[in-house]
Formats: structure tokens, C-alpha cells, sequence
């Protein structure tokens, strides 16, 4: 029989986590109500001394709580800026940062999981054009922070429960200039020019381009498996213009010298719509109301009371659930639930 202590046992965070959301390669995702999630740092319990745990699985067990810490800790960074500034209604704002983790909005689904859903459940191209320019106006307010996501895919953009982007997952974040963390296919590409390997304009527009790609194709574009190769466009594809194949090829190939001059493109898109003076007024209405209202501090006080009502609710759950790691060792070990 496996003595307990020579087993790798998670540090669960709180008391009463016994479900996850989602579980990634640096973090754990809890749900902790309907509309809060915590995001936690992946840490194992450092072994006993007399475990007959090899000296190898110490260290690779110690090297992935160190850089889950790590990421998590990165990521409240980039938090901390996001929260200082008036709310955007497409970026994810946190509800609060504790040691333990990040309490998060609880979203619905990811737009992965929505698209891929769409033969079942039908999307209209009105829809994609609202997604594609809610997901622009989030990446030129990001910007305006000097935050490049550094990791944009539709896998870490979210819809609350009216189908409105959010955009989370800032643990690749990171700021114009520096080296990128995250190199995933075909959000990214291994250009000879070197143009894609520092975070700035041109690598945030070339993974937008291949999200409006999948928004509106329900498909990632074609590669040939290697990072180095990048997209391997279907040309007719990109040559139809509802499907708005002119601006991901212009974003493919960095041609916008910023994420608000890709923004004010796509405002001028006519969405599906009669092209009119009206619609096309409206659209840009929205897109200054958007880019603006949160840099000028218009927020509804609604909204900001809801905010507050659920970090007092956070900041209560972490002193009712916390958890003294020594005197709970013995039943953690058991496999039992403190």
C-alpha cells in the first residue's frame, strides 16, 4: 500500500474547494459562487523529510509551485494596473488579491466553447461583428494602459451571461518591448524580421487577426505544424470581406501601427447592417463611448456598488475558509477533506 506522505498533495487554498472550472499548466480555477471564480496558484505540499520521495520528483514538484507562484503573482500585477483605471466593459476587472489567489467575475463560457457550439446553437453575423469589435475595443483600451496581453486566444476571452467579451487571463501579460511568454500557433508566428518576438502592436494585432479569423470561420486557420511557418491562409477565405479577411490579413502582416487604429477600422465595418450614415455614426459612438468613458472615469454607481457588495463577499469567504496548514497536515495527507 502507497504510504500518503510519499504522495504530491496539493495545497488546496481554502476550505470547501473540492470542484474546478478549469486547470491549467500554472493555475486552478475554483468556483466559488455564480459569479465568482478563484484563480490559484498550483502548490504541493513540500514532502516529509523521511518520504522515500526520490530527490528528482522533489525538485520538479518544488519547480512547478515556484512557477505557478510566480505567474499568479505576475498577473496581480497586471491587475493592480487594470484596477486603478474606471472599469472597460470588455476587460475583466479583479474583485480582489489575497494571498491565496485572484477572485474573479464568474463568466458563462470561453468564445472557443460559444463558436464551437454554433451549429447547435446558431450565431448571427451580427453577433461575430459585435464580438469582433467589443474584442478590438478591449485590446486599444489595454493599450492605453501600456498591457500587452501577450496571450490572446479565443480560449482566454470570455462572454458574461448577455454574450459580451471579457477579456481575462493576464498570466503572459506583460508590457510594450519586453520578450513575450507565451508563443502558441497560429496566434503567433516566428517571422525572419524578429518583428513578432517582443510584445507591442504587432504582436497583439497578429493574434487579434487570427481570433477574427476563428470568430468567423469557427475554425483556427490552417498551419503546417511548425511555429516557424505561421497561418497558412485560405485566400478565399480571406478575400470575403463579411467575414472581415481584409482586416485579418492587414493584421497578419502588421500593418497598423497601433491597436486603436485596428479598433477604428472595424468601427467602420457595417456589421451586417444596411451601410448608412446612422449605423455608421452609431458604431462610432459606441467605439468613443467605449475608449473613452473608462479613461475619464464614467462608470454607473450601480456597477460600482455590485463591485464592492462582491469583494466585501470575497474578503469574508477567505476569513471564514482559511486554512492553518500545520494543524490540518494529518488530514490533508489522508486524502481528507479539511
Amino acid at each position: 500500500m502507497c504510504d500518503p506522505t510519499d504522495l504530491a498533495v496539493l495545497k488546496v487554498p481554502l476550505r470547501g474547494l473540492y470542484h474546478t472550472i478549469n486547470y491549467s499548466a500554472t493555475s486552478i480555477v475554483y468556483p466559488i459562487s455564480h459569479a465568482i471564480a478563484l484563480k490559484t496558484p498550483i502548490k504541493y505540499r513540500p514532502f516529509r523529510p523521511d518520504s522515500k520521495v526520490t530527490e528528482k520528483n522533489r525538485k520538479f514538484y518544488a519547480r512547478i509551485s515556484k512557477e505557478s507562484i510566480e505567474s499568479i503573482e505576475d498577473e496581480k500585477k497586471i491587475y493592480e494596473i487594470i484596477d486603478r483605471a474606471p472599469p472597460h466593459p470588455n476587460v475583466f476587472q479583479s474583485l480582489l488579491c489575497v494571498p491565496q489567489g485572484i477572485f474573479l467575475p464568474h463568466m458563462v463560457q470561453t468564445l472557443e466553447q460559444r463558436i464551437k457550439k454554433g451549429d447547435s446553437e446558431p450565431i448571427t453575423s451580427e453577433t461575430r461583428y459585435r464580438w469582433a469589435k467589443e474584442l478590438s475595443r478591449a485590446m486599444a483600451w489595454l493599450e492605453t494602459l501600456e498591457v500587452v496581453h501577450g496571450d490572446l486566444r479565443p480560449v482566454n476571452i470570455f462572454l458574461d451571461a448577455k454574450e459580451e467579451i471579457k477579456v481575462g487571463d493576464f498570466n503572459c501579460s506583460t508590457h510594450p518591448g519586453l520578450y513575450l511568454k507565451s508563443f502558441t500557433d497560429p496566434y503567433w508566428m516566428a517571422k525572419a524580421d524578429g518583428s513578432l518576438n517582443k510584445a507591442g502592436p504587432k504582436t497583439e494585432q497578429f493574434a487579434l487577426g487570427t481570433c477574427l479569423f476563428f470568430i468567423f470561420n469557427g475554425f483556427d486557420p490552417k498551419s503546417e505544424g511548425d511555429a516557424t511557418m505561421g497561418p497558412r491562409h485560405d485566400e478565399q477565405l480571406l478575400s470575403d470581406r463579411s467575414k472581415l479577411g481584409h482586416i485579418t490579413r492587414k493584421c497578419w502582416d502588421g500593418a497598423y501601427g497601433s491597436m486603436a487604429e485596428v479598433a477604428a477600422e472595424l468601427e467602420r465595418e457595417p456589421s451586417d447592417k444596411p451601410w448608412n450614415v446612422y449605423n455608421l455614426l452609431r458604431g462610432l459612438y459606441k467605439y468613443t463611448l467605449s475608449f473613452f468613458s473608462p479613461r475619464l472615469g464614467f462608470s454607473t454607481s450601480a456597477a460600482k456598488d455590485q463591485r464592492l457588495a462582491l469583494r466585501a463577499f470575497c474578503e469574508d469567504y477567505v476569513h471564514q475558509h482559511a486554512i492553518d496548514y500545520e494543524e490540518d497536515w494529518d488530514m490533508i495527507a489522508a486524502n481528507e477533506k479539511p
